[in-house]
């Protein structure tokens, strides 16, 4: 096992060329250790980087990483023309609240560490990071065949694409999405769904979640009444309660979801949330009546509808297009 030995004052850094932690690592988590040991006293010059590498016997990236590291974490500063020194002040003491007196503790009121809304977002969802990111599981739902991904097409594809990329898609001129993306969106909803809409009416989100809550912000004001599923996607109670909208639910049959059930109630719903093609989690197709009976109401009380299709394509639906 090869070791290198530094000669630096006040402190040996120690560095093993076969240890899995990368060289640079090493030279940090040293220097770091003898600077909140107090072996490197504050104020003390650091040796420059071109000699520091050469008594090391590594390269000067190295070395160069490691002071970066340190610099960016505030243990060390650098002064013009004079080089690296340890700081006067290291980041632990400006966290350690022992310097706060008993007296002043007392006088700071006990919080929660979570806001009113944060904990009402924790109360309707407590395991939803077991139940999403825990270990995969068979016939988990919005979760396919990640083998079978064509990856050897997708990466020739992203190579040539990417190889000269106009500057435009490196920054944020298209906050709506790429207008070629948008227009292929539109053109293939249009074909495959017979959904009317122009590539203007396209919006590139990230996923199903931020699309909803862009749609929830804009639609409706905290207090408002929506329709959802019952049973329903739990993930979606989250992005309407953000909003602070009140949530009534929706029995779902074999035709799906049924408003009329809900009663007197669902004239003052400003929103319904639907997943009419696979409803989740039951799996059934909405009929035509209850299409029609929605697209009713959604004309007489001026609502919206959300439609999620198969949890890919969201739609949001004013009343006056049906």
């Amino acid at each position: 096992m090869k070791k290198r030995v530094s000669l630096l004052p006040l402190a040996v850094i120690s560095l093993d060329t076969n240890a899995a932690s990368s060289l640079h690592k090493q030279l940090y988590e040293e220097l770091r250790g003898a600077i909140l040991s107090g072996r490197l006293k504050a104020g003390t010059r650091l040796p420059a980087t071109r000699e520091f590498a050469r008594e090391l016997g590594v390269s000067r990236n190295t070395v160069m990483s490691a002071y970066e590291q340190l610099f960016a974490e505030g243990y060390v500063e650098g002064v013009v023309g004079s080089g690296t020194f340890v700081a006067r002040t290291l980041p632990e003491e400006m966290l350690d609240t022992r310097t706060m007196t008993p007296r002043v503790e007392s006088q700071i009121p006990r919080r929660s560490p979570l806001s009113k809304r944060g904990r009402k977002l924790a109360a309707i969802l407590p395991n939803i990071k077991e139940r999403v990111f825990g270990k995969p599981m068979p016939f988990r739902c919005a979760t396919p065949d990640f083998t079978a991904f064509p990856f050897e097409i997708w990466t020739r594809l992203l190579a040539r694409h990417s190889r000269h990329p106009s500057p435009d898609l490196l920054g944020y001129v298209y906050p709506a999405g790429y207008p070629r993306l948008r227009e292929a969106i539109a053109a293939y909803l249009r074909s495959a769904r017979a959904v009317k809409c122009e590539a203007e009416q396209v919006i590139i989100v990230p996923g199903s979640q931020v699309a909803m809550d862009i749609a929830i912000q804009m639609l409706l004001d905290p207090g408002d009444t929506a329709l959802i599923e019952d049973p329903g996607f739990f993930g979606v109670r989250g992005v309407f309660a953000r909003a602070g909208v009140r949530l009534v639910p929706a029995p779902v049959d074999g035709e799906g979801i049924s408003i009329s059930a809900v009663g007197k109630t669902r004239n003052s719903a400003r929103v319904v949330y639907i997943t009419p093609s696979h409803q989740f989690p039951l799996g059934v197709t909405m009929s035509l009546a209850r299409r029609l009976e929605l697209l009713e109401w959604a004309r007489q009380t001026k609502a919206w509808i959300i439609d999620v299709t198969l949890i890919r394509h969201a739609y949001v639906r004013p009343a006056h297009q049906g």
